[in-house]
């Protein structure tokens, strides 16, 4: 059977040394530039050196995150951080833009290149595409992704894939999400999500029993339960989510995992055994962290199971139920749902102190039994009390992130009467490593050392990462070795591994010239005179087509079926332009297929991987490709394609999009109702929900009293835009067209026909 690596998340040093004392395979970190965690504790360069040694070391690989969007003024410092990871010896680079995916494996092509999940890689198409073009090694899948598509695609692509396993889920696919950014003015693309999704919302219509104020909020990921399904499917490396989180959960849960995916390898324990010790696995996981588990898409749960709407914090697990409070001694009386000890914390905001038990003080309780606790909250009866710190657990992982990795090793020393002694030492992954050392070893005066106090002196282990059970000994007779040499002897040795076992991995350092970027920077910063502005008009409503009948010669773009047969009825047929959804996986394959055949025209897409299915019909790539810099532009351009400007693109900067080359095949919308997250969250799932004919559009509103609508998408698919549109100033417009940008695009969502005349009035007939 191959090996499944185990994939850790490292937010700091701290958390990174409890992955590898967990039993991780490789850790994956961000330094302090371009990482999608900026909130994380990261690692200065120095750090970066240090612990990526200290993994290579213990045999762990790092992967290092730069997958935010990158801006062009930020090329030339992106490139130098890159050639340093390259340098220092990253196993792996971690990227979303396509930009930076194209320039690094054009000047780097050893460099081992992974696709991050924020690329939205959902088809086999969409990794052979990234591998094709930029030789990718590894794609990290959508959450949204069951083990049917994942073993899908591994197999159609032949590519290393990494899926996510525990942890946060996000409620939009990774990637597609603007909200944060729109409406919050931090993005997540560019690391910096405020996480919306956490927040309350209030929502309209009838309220289903049981809805809480998180409308947006999932569950935590955890499938160790049934971690056999996902192993089968064809992955090849399993991720825990957890960059933001203490040392303690990357420890609890990097080892849960580690010894579910061994249980899972080791044949000579039964079923029945292994269920056992993954059931207890799993409680220890409830200890650390959950906003409540869930199996999650990967695991085919219910799409509403997966969302906890009651809290976005974690809630721990059921510890007492109150059966009264004494006002008067400012106590509560407990039934104990779960053993209980003094430091424990509490849902009550409170940390255990004196347990009472029959009226004696106790330092612990077990389950079932009536106790009290002091409090000076008051909590009516029947309250459930939830356990979110448990002090003995804690106590258990603390000492297991102070364990370090042992690495075995052969040894074999030999000492001559000619003064001379060696030692090999080889490990288990072919390192080997011969240290010689003159004049340490003596005629015997008194008394001859022995091949038994030899290998004893030199098996002392302790404070190095080695371990060997044995050491081969080749000794002279009537000689003397002082315990200080042999001492030597070993420490000399073994420093000679380390730095095998280090140096193996840095590369000589390299050189990519950005010069080109800039010169081409140059002459682009000049004003460009077009007198052919063109606009496009995406719309929803048959009255939108009306009233733009006679007065609009422009191209019109549509993602409704029967609107696309009103539409090609009445205007010029290759005016007309089918948007493909934002989202589309490997099982709305044959769906898209079967719609392809009906609908005969161009297509807007947001999948790089359809490209490879529909070529020449593909006529533009949509803004949820998050083409943010003018290489990614440029890349799509190479291949005959226009494209979108991403809505995250500065338009008060004149100099966003300085480096491309072509300004004339590039789309800006300037009217829109954007498209904030697309989601397989269903809010009308269990209210009489019509899957065949799904119409209604649920709306919530958020603290700031901003109001979102929710519209159907593909295979139930949602979409959420916001109520009111997004639209540029004349004067942006005026700054776009100066710098050669020709093409504009107005959205229209429920606008009727006076509304249509006056938005174009407003901007195209100006």
């Amino acid at each position: 059977m191959k090996k499944i690596e185990l994939l850790a998340p490292a937010g700091n040093p701290q958390s990174l040394v409890a992955a590898v004392s967990a039993g991780a395979d490789a850790v994956y970190l961000a330094g302090s530039r371009f990482g999608a965690r900026a909130f994380a504790g990261n690692f200065n360069d120095e750090q970066l050196v240090e612990y990526i040694d200290y993994c290579h070391l213990r045999g762990v690989k790092v992967y290092i995150t730069v997958n935010t969007l990158i801006r062009d003024e930020e090329i030339d410092d992106f490139v130098d951080y890159c050639l340093f990871l390259y340098t220092v010896g990253a196993d792996a680079l971690i990227l979303q833009d396509i930009g930076m995916l194209h320039l690094l494996s054009s000047h780097l092509p050893d460099m081992e290149l992974h696709a991050s999940t924020q690329m939205t890689i959902n088809t086999a198409s969409d990794v052979i595409f990234l591998k094709e073009n930029f030789n990718i090694k590894r794609a990290v899948v959508s959450r949204e992704l069951g083990t049917d598509e994942i073993r899908q695609i591994k197999e159609q692509s032949g590519v290393e894939i990494e899926a996510f396993v525990h942890g946060a889920i996000c409620v939009s696919y990774s990637g597609k999400c603007l909200f944060s950014s729109l409406n919050g003015g931090r993005s997540a693309n560019r690391g910096m999500c405020a996480q919306p999704c956490r927040e309350k919302y209030f929502v309209s219509g009838d309220m289903k029993e049981g809805d809480g104020e998180y409308f947006l909020s999932p569950k935590d990921l955890n499938t160790l339960m049934d971690i056999d399904r996902i192993l089968e499917s064809g992955v090849d490396s399993l991720k825990i989510e957890g960059r933001m989180k203490r040392p303690e959960y990357v420890y609890a849960v990097t080892n849960a995992y580690r010894r579910a995916i061994d249980l899972y390898s080791d044949g000579n324990i039964s079923s029945a055994s292994k269920n056992a010790m993954l059931k207890k696995l799993d409680e220890d996981l409830a200890k650390v962290f959950n906003r409540g588990f869930t199996g999650g898409y990967i695991l085919g749960s219910d799409k509403n199971e997966i969302m906890n709407s009651l809290s976005q914090k974690s809630i721990g697990i059921e510890a007492a139920r109150v059966i009264n409070y004494d006002k008067k001694k400012k106590r509560l009386k407990l039934l104990l749902l779960d053993d209980l000890v003094k430091g424990d914390g509490l849902s009550t905001g409170e940390f255990v102190g004196r347990i009472i038990k029959d009226n004696v003080i106790c330092l612990q309780a077990d389950k079932g039994q009536t106790i009290e606790l002091d409090s000076i909250k008051h909590f009516d009866e029947g309250t459930v009390i939830y356990k979110t710190f448990d002090k003995l657990f804690m106590d258990k992982v603390e000492q297991g992130i102070k364990s370090d990795k042992e690495i075995p090793v052969r040894i074999s020393v030999s000492l001559s009467d000619n003064g001379t002694g060696f030692i090999d030492i080889r490990d288990a992954d072919g390192n080997c490593v011969h240290y010689e050392k003159s004049s340490i070893v003596e005629k015997s005066v008194n008394k001859s050392t022995t091949s038994e106090e030899v290998k004893r002196q030199i098996l002392k282990l302790g404070e190095y990462i080695y371990a060997a059970d044995d050491a081969e000994i080749d000794i002279d007779s009537d000689i003397y070795v002082s315990a200080k040499n042999l001492n030597l002897l070993r420490r000399e040795g073994i420093e000679l591994l380390n730095r095998k076992r280090i140096d193996r991995y840095k590369r000589k350092p390299k050189f990519i010239d950005t010069d080109p970027i800039t010169k081409r920077a140059e002459k682009n910063n000049i004003s460009h005179e077009y007198k052919n502005i063109s606009w496009s008009i995406f719309v929803s409503t048959k009255e939108q087509l009306d009233a733009i009948y006679e007065s609009y010669a422009g191209e019109i773009y549509i993602d409704d079926e029967e609107l696309y047969k009103e539409a090609i009825a009445r205007f010029d047929k290759s005016r007309v332009i089918y948007r493909l959804a934002p989202v589309i996986k490997q099982s709305d394959l044959s769906d898209i297929e079967d719609m392809t055949q009906r609908i005969k025209s161009r297509f807007i897409a947001s999948s790089a991987g359809l490209i490879l299915t529909y070529g020449e019909r593909i006529m533009e790539l949509d803004y949820h490709m998050n083409l943010f810099n003018s290489l990614s532009h440029n890349f799509f351009h190479q291949k005959g394609m226009s494209t979108t400007i991403s809505l995250e693109t500065d338009p008060s900067k004149s100099n966003e999009l300085r480096c491309v080359d072509r300004p004339d095949m590039i789309e800006i919308p300037v009217y829109l109702y954007p498209q904030l997250m697309i989601t397989e969250f269903c809010p009308q799932s269990g209210r009489g929900c019509n899957k065949d004919k799904c119409s209604s559009r649920v709306q919530i509103i958020n603290k700031n009293d901003d109001s979102f609508i929710f519209k159907s998408s593909i295979n139930c698919k949602n979409i959420i835009y916001p109520k009111k549109p997004m639209q540029l100033e004349k004067s942006d417009i005026k700054r776009f067209i100066e710098q050669g940008f020709i093409h504009f695009r107005l959205e229209l969502m429920d606008e009727d026909a006076l509304e249509v005349k006056r938005l174009m009035d407003h901007y195209i007939n100006i």
